[in-house]
């Protein structure tokens, strides 16, 4: 179900999207705990599961130049039979953000919170939860039948370690550290 919101202002603007999944025959991969070579063994198992699981996200403009972004979502995902988690399940996460636009400028702050994941298979390992704050900014040069587009994404500017739970590699490697990145696009109409 999608339930978009907009009010008459363009001011506020909401979405909420929920979903259940009743799959027969769901094929997922099974952690087995042990190591061959270095490398974790896994093996492809199948049960009937669900999915549960909702997504909201807002948009607020405090005024002309400053916007408030929020969002949030979760997924509960088991096997019918046993009420087992399934492996590689997200956990609840939210997102604060803020988009300062100034003419053809904005700088876009935000923290990403991730709780910690231990609704896990039975193999699999629980997972600590995170917070890291990323920063993107990008200006605009328009002309009459393109536009130049400058940004620039700085994320995980604490160089937090941490370790994201649908990763498949989460035992052998933490995410990514601070990092920046440059993009120019030229956009024809």
């Amino acid at each position: 179900m999608n339930c978009p919101c907009v009010t008459g202002d363009d001011r506020v603007s909401a979405q909420a999207n929920f979903f259940y999944y009743d799959i027969g025959g769901f094929i997922f991969p099974a952690p087995t705990g042990e190591e061959d070579g270095g490398l974790f063994v896994v093996e492809y198992e199948q049960g009937d599961s669900r999915f549960l699981g909702s997504e909201f996200g807002v948009t607020l403009g405090l005024n002309q130049n400053i916007w408030l972004d929020l969002g949030l979502d979760v997924v509960d995902a088991k096997l019918k039979e046993t009420n087992t988690p399934l492996p590689r399940i997200p956990p609840l996460r939210g997102k604060v953000g803020l988009d300062l636009r100034y003419r053809n400028l904005s700088i876009r702050p935000e923290v990403v919170m991730a709780n910690s994941q231990d609704d896990v298979y039975l193999t699999e390992t629980a997972t600590a939860g995170y917070g890291v704050v990323n920063l993107k900014a990008s200006y605009t040069i328009p002309r009459q039948h393109f536009v130049h587009h400058f940004s620039v994404n700085v994320f995980n500017i604490g160089d937090k370690l941490y370790r994201n739970h649908v990763s498949l590699i989460k035992e052998l490697a933490p995410e990514m550290g601070r990092g920046i990145r440059f993009g120019y696009a030229l956009k024809f109409f």
